[in-house]
């Protein structure tokens, strides 16, 4: 397991009582607030997150890294289910939104910018994990 690290982003899920975590030690971590539990962690990226969001429905989180989006479902018991890439870098990304209807997703960047990140977001609810 990887060192401990500080939080460099983090985003309470709008659905659960639950709050997603980015570390500096290139961690996601997923924690059930009730209890106090961690329900599961990434531990395979190469670089740290830079933002997260969850969707509106607090099924998917979008994490941003320097080389692009993931889009991971991080409800699963041993550890965050991959459901898409976003292929587009995000070096100095700031923040990330979800529009409220789901359709489209945003970034803001270091230098005030806030554009359309890309992708579908609601494309990976409609994905389907093994």
């Amino acid at each position: 397991m990887p060192a401990a690290g500080y939080p460099v982003c983090l985003r309470f899920n709008p659905c659960d009582f639950c709050i997603a975590i980015g570390t500096s030690n290139k961690c996601v971590k997923y924690y059930e607030l009730e209890n106090y539990t961690l329900v599961s962690t990434s531990t395979i990226e190469m670089m740290e997150p830079r933002a997260l969001c969850f969707t509106p429905s607090g099924e998917e989180c979008f994490v941003a890294y320097d080389d692009g989006t993931r889009i991971y479902r991080l409800d699963n018991e041993t550890r965050p289910i991959l459901l898409d890439v976003i292929q587009k870098p995000y070096r100095m990304v700031s923040d990330l939104q979800v529009s409220s209807d789901g359709s489209q997703l945003y970034c803001l960047d270091s230098n005030c910018f806030l554009g359309n990140a890309g992708g579908d977001p609601s494309a990976a609810a409609k994905m389907k994990t093994n």
